[in-house]
């Protein structure tokens, strides 16, 4: 009878180090692949997290798809059970287990690989758009680069049980009838039969309302090309005159907030909200009534604006920066700070003038009951900081938590900013 090995034996863990990441402290099986990365797993039993490998794609790494998320509870299972029976003396099944984990770490690998060329393929901002062929509703062949014909598009994903998307539809028929000889419109129909979204239904609505535009219907192909992983819809996505990818646009919009869009991109000009852009003149009311116009305040010099609120709690953290830079800067500059009005989450006058009195906050805080200032930054997070200059064009823009030197810096450039060139109209 064929003695046991006295060999320390490998934990099934692995780890770039080539250790196990638990307590063990055994070497592991499995080497260090080039190209491949840990993925942190979720604390489970004592032995820690326990990394399995997925596909490094530039500073994220893929998890692969819901297949590949099954595989590693597999694989992790797999890897603590074994472990716990070397723990406990137990060595029952090892010429089984150790085949097993490798062939699901095989497995999850091949399809973290798939999922890393699927998301390659994804249509990106700033890049060349992606062309692709369809079926009309009227059950005609369409090619996207041929519709788009060098003009403006705005390709939006819907469907009729989306309420939001049967709402913008007025909007784009706006965008349509002022602007139909620059931008073009097509619409991708996300069919899907267990919502009752079907090709007999859609053809039927196009026709109720007389849609000037072009209607696609889509089973999935159209929307892995140009629909981020798990978005939501209406989804717009913008594309240039010169083909190039511009913006995405989540959610319901005005047509009032679609055309200086579609303008700045059709007249080469930055995109709203963005690093040299005009950022609109508003006027709003201080804690202590007073009246704040931007547009006015830019005489005197550049203005600094955070939105936030009380609720968030990396705004707090630019509490001090500012406070500095008021201190500095309060008789060559603005530094003001926007508060989001929500009572849906609490956020009422008399709980931010309680807060900013605790603080001791030396700056004007303004009140945006209607989020309609803190729109124009075309951000969907807080806080976001933005630097103006006398010109009334954003200097810098920094959304999250920023530093002061940061800050200072770009209020620096926004003292230097010379007047813009007008550009000439063809």
């Amino acid at each position: 009878m064929r003695g046991r090995s006295k060999s320390t034996p490998k934990c099934l863990a692995i780890a770039s180090s080539g250790l196990c990441p638990g307590r063990c402290g055994r070497p592991a099986i499995v080497p260090d692949y080039h190209g491949l990365a840990s993925l942190p797993l979720d604390r489970a039993r004592k032995w820690g997290p326990f990394p399995v490998w997925g596909v490094q794609i530039g500073e994220k790494t893929c998890r692969g798809a819901t297949l590949a998320g099954l595989l590693q509870q597999a694989l992790k299972w797999s890897i603590l059970s074994y472990c716990s029976e070397i723990e406990n003396g137990k060595r029952r099944n090892r010429m089984f287990r150790k085949p097993l984990v490798l062939i699901l770490l095989a497995v999850f690998a091949a399809v973290s690989m798939q999922s890393a060329a699927d998301s390659a393929k994804r249509a990106k901002v700033g890049e060349k758009f992606i062309d692709f062929t369809a079926r009309t509703v009227n059950k005609e062949k369409f090619v996207f680069s041929q519709a788009i014909k060098g003009k403006t598009c705005i390709l939006k994903f819907g469907a009729l049980w989306c309420g939001w998307c049967e709402k913008m539809w007025p909007e784009l028929k706006k965008v349509h009838d002022e602007m139909g000889d620059k931008v073009v419109i097509v619409e991708v129909d996300l069919l899907n039969p267990s919502r009752g979204e079907t090709e007999e239904k859609v053809r039927a609505s196009v026709k109720r309302k007389k849609t000037p535009w072009e209607v696609v219907l889509d089973k999935g192909d159209v929307a892995k090309i140009y629909l981020p992983p798990r978005s939501g819809i209406p989804h717009s996505v913008v594309i240039g005159p010169d083909g190039i990818v511009k913006t995405r646009i989540s959610g319901y919009r005005k047509y009032e907030d679609l055309k200086p869009l579609l303008e700045a991109i059709i007249n080469g000009e930055p995109l709203p909200g963005t690093v040299g852009a005009v950022f609109p003149d508003f006027t709003l009311k201080d804690l202590s009534g007073n009246e704040f116009h931007l547009y006015e305040r830019l005489k005197k010099g550049p203005v600094v604006i955070k939105f936030g609120a009380t609720w968030c709690g990396p705004c707090q953290k630019l509490h001090e920066p500012l406070t500095k830079l008021y201190e500095k800067y309060r008789k060559k500059a603005s530094i003001v700070e926007i508060d989001l009005i929500d009572p849906r989450r609490g956020e009422t006058v008399e709980k931010v003038r309680e807060y900013n009195e605790k603080l001791g906050t030396k700056y004007p805080v303004l009140l945006d009951y209607k989020f309609e200032v803190f729109g124009h930054t075309q951000a969907t997070s807080i806080p976001v900081t933005l630097v103006i200059d006398k010109y009334h064009r954003i200097s810098a823009k920094f959304v999250g938590v920023v530093g002061y030197d940061d800050i200072e810096a770009a209020l620096k450039k926004a003292f230097a900013a010379k007047k813009p060139k007008k550009k000439r109209k063809k």
